[in-house]
């Protein structure tokens, strides 16, 4: 805050202004359990594990049989009358919200239950931070999420976060409802609405199968895609239903998209592994896509998810994203006003200023009051905890600054109030910024973000311009660009993710983290963001990774080098140096340019790149598969599908781009990741057929 002028007579000296050792830790998705509110949240402890030996079958007339024998009506026939009678289904759900041109948004994954009565309850969880438990009833969903959870939800992202730990019912937020990242109502996929998706996929005239796949025991199932669906269905009897994904806007099914998504017109994404398309390039827009795994629950699990949601239902609150609960005003924490109680004018030989600050807040907390008043600049004056309402003084003296024989004196006196609340358990990372002319509690970019996030804000602000000129016109532009990255990661709702990196302190090139963070708050940087993933689960895994993150390494031979992610570890007592680059795979048939394209960023080889690894260093090519390749290859342990992938004859050129000049081997390691775990090979030409 910046107090009013005042006038000092006589002195004539104004006061100086003072301002103050781990296994790989590749990113997985993973089934977690998460109590609390009393809700059931499935774990599924066995996932469907799907893998597929493809022998290139499609059948656009649907005429044919399964790999059962049976025609696909009878086998679907067969699993939804299994099916429909569960008292309630346990689900392990990957959903992606559709990806059009600039929008690149996180895959939430749910374990929820879902009762035959259309009564649901489990937990939402994003990216390596934030998670929310869930209910719903009627169309009606209530949430209690965490501040990491609803800082990545649009529009307000981390700008209001009152929601955070506490049951809230959803309303329009700048003109659309909340929770987008989620847009199916778990309500509507009951064991009956399952079964009923079941019969039209399987019924469909121009039904298409795959197969035959086979589960990790080696029994057999068909994939049978149509109506924008795909459905895996085990051939022998029972004909048990294992695993459904499609785009609840793809046709008006049963799953029906949630009511508080905009309706229209979408397109699905890919829903089954196609062999024949070995290098399709992946399009830059999806719609929607939704993977589930199912399995039975318990009449137990079914009560107790009802008595979850009534729980839900009557703590619930109205949130209409404006910071309003219940219709009144809430705060997410501490507010501080700053109040001069004296005359601005004083004329006699010591002048004396008295400060009031008071907590407007909703949340006691510390306060610590900083001035550059000539009496004691810079000094703090600590004020303990203030609750809120409450208020305390602070009196400053000095003598009176104008000369003897007559005049007057304008200066101004700067006050501000440090919190940990605010800015966290370091003072210095406030003073810092204030010592560059970035003041916390008056950069829009920072002051706008709910308390729970804000000292995670001013870090990232901090660490962004900490090593640099703090004066000067380079410091105008680094300060500038700095919070622009700022207003970027929270607008593209990745604070939480940068939170974890600045706080492990490991990231070994600060110096690019504006670009960094500006790159992956970027639109249409769908990429860049399964990257910012990866590192952050690497950070968490492995707390002895040092990591350069697409940053030069300066390497033995003294040459600098860069990939996504360059990283030194400890292994088992061992070193480890690895080089990474990661793929996002939207569908299986661009799995052979993905590899390519990263086969080749790994050594050097890719045109219009800079990218290379270090001599030394494992080459590592990690694949994110994303839930619009379809729920077989979300879901399965899926080491015999690639592998028959990349031998068949379809796919030589695939398999020579793992190789260089002389035979020699461009990737060291293969990582794919999918919703099952990860799967990787280091001896590719024996596992993959590759000729190098």
């Amino acid at each position: 805050m910046t107090g009013p002028e005042w006038q000092q007579q006589p002195f004539a000296q104004a006061p100086p202004d003072v301002r103050g050792a781990a296994r790989p830790a590749w990113r997985r998705r993973k089934a977690v359990l998460l109590g609390g509110a009393g809700l059931v949240v499935a774990l599924v402890a066995g996932l469907v594990v799907w893998v597929s030996v493809p022998n290139g079958s499609a059948d656009p007339a649907g005429a044919a049989a399964s790999a059962s024998g049976a025609p696909p009506a009878e086998v679907g026939a067969a699993a939804a009358d299994a099916l429909q009678a569960w008292p309630a289904v346990q689900l392990t759900v990957s959903y992606q919200p559709g990806v059009y041109g600039e929008q690149d948004p996180p895959v939430t994954e749910a374990d929820l239950t879902v009762t035959a009565d259309g009564q649901a309850a489990g937990t939402l969880r994003e990216p390596e931070a934030g998670s929310a438990d869930a209910a719903w009833s009627g169309g009606q969903l209530y949430l209690q999420g965490d501040p990491e959870f609803w800082a990545q939800q649009d529009p307000q992202y981390a700008d209001i976060l009152t929601s955070a730990g506490r049951w809230v019912k959803p309303e329009k937020r700048s003109g659309y409802y909340m929770l987008d990242n989620f847009g199916v109502d778990a309500g509507t996929i009951t064991p009956k609405a399952l079964a009923e998706l079941v019969r039209q996929v399987t019924s469909a005239p121009d039904v298409q199968r795959d197969g035959p796949w086979q589960t990790q025991d080696g029994h057999p199932a068909t994939a049978y895609t149509a109506r924008g669906w795909t459905v895996l269905i085990g051939d022998e009897a029972p004909h048990a239903v294992l695993a459904l994904g499609g785009n609840p806007h793809a046709s008006d099914g049963p799953v029906r998209p949630a009511a508080w998504r905009p309706a229209g017109p979408m397109v699905a994404g890919p829903a089954v592994y196609r062999p024949l398309q070995a290098d399709d390039p992946d399009g830059n827009d999806t719609g929607p896509y939704v993977s589930m795994a199912p399995r039975q629950a318990t009449q137990d699990k079914a009560d107790a998810t009802r008595s979850a949601v009534a729980s839900a239902s009557a703590e619930a609150v109205t949130d209409d994203g404006a910071g309003r609960l219940g219709g009144q005003r809430a705060s997410s924490g501490p507010e501080f006003e700053i109040n001069e109680l004296t005359p601005s004018l004083c004329t006699s030989p010591t002048c004396t200023h008295t400060i009031e600050v008071t907590n407007s807040g909703a949340q006691a907390a510390d306060a610590t009051l900083y001035t550059n008043d000539p009496g004691d600049p810079g000094a703090p004056s600590p004020l303990g905890t203030l609750a809120p309402g409450q208020s305390k003084q602070v009196t400053f003296s000095h003598a009176n600054l104008a000369p003897a024989t007559g005049g007057t004196v304008n200066y101004t006196v700067n006050v501000w109030v440090y919190s940990s609340a605010l800015y966290g358990p370091d003072p210095d990372v406030a003073e810092r910024l204030r010592a560059r002319g970035l003041q916390p509690d008056k950069q829009s970019e920072l002051s706008s973000i709910d308390v729970p996030l804000r000292p995670a804000a001013t870090r990232l602000l901090d660490a962004m311009t900490k090593d640099t000129p703090t004066s000067g016109s380079d410091a105008e532009k680094v300060n500038a660009s700095a919070l622009k990255a700022l207003n970027s990661a929270n607008r593209s709702g990745q604070l939480p993710l940068w939170e974890k990196i600045v706080d492990s302190g490991r990231l070994q090139n600060p110096g690019d983290l504006r670009r960094r963070v500006s790159d992956a708050g970027a639109p249409g940087q769908l990429g860049k963001r399964r990257q910012l993933e990866h590192l952050v689960h690497l950070l968490q895994t492995d707390p002895t990774a040092r990591v350069w993150y697409d940053g030069n390494y300066t390497a033995d031979d003294g040459k600098q080098y860069h990939a996504d992610a360059i990283y030194t570890s400890t292994q088992d007592g061992k070193p480890v140096k690895r080089c990474v680059q990661v793929k996002a795979l939207k569908s299986l048939g661009s799995l052979g340019s993905n590899v390519r394209d990263g086969a080749q960023q790994l050594n050097g080889q890719k045109t219009g790149s800079d990218e290379n690894c270090p001599p030394g260093f494992e080459r590592v090519l990690v694949i994110e598969l994303e839930p619009s390749v379809g729920p077989a290859m979300m879901y399965g342990g899926i080491r015999p599908a690639v592998e028959a992938f990349l031998k068949g004859k379809k796919s030589q050129q695939a398999r020579q781009n793992l190789c260089g000049p002389n035979r020699t081997s461009l990737v060291d390691r293969l990582v794919i990741v999918n919703a099952a775990g990860t799967h990787e090979w280091t001896d590719l030409g024996k596992t993959l057929g590759i000729p190098c």
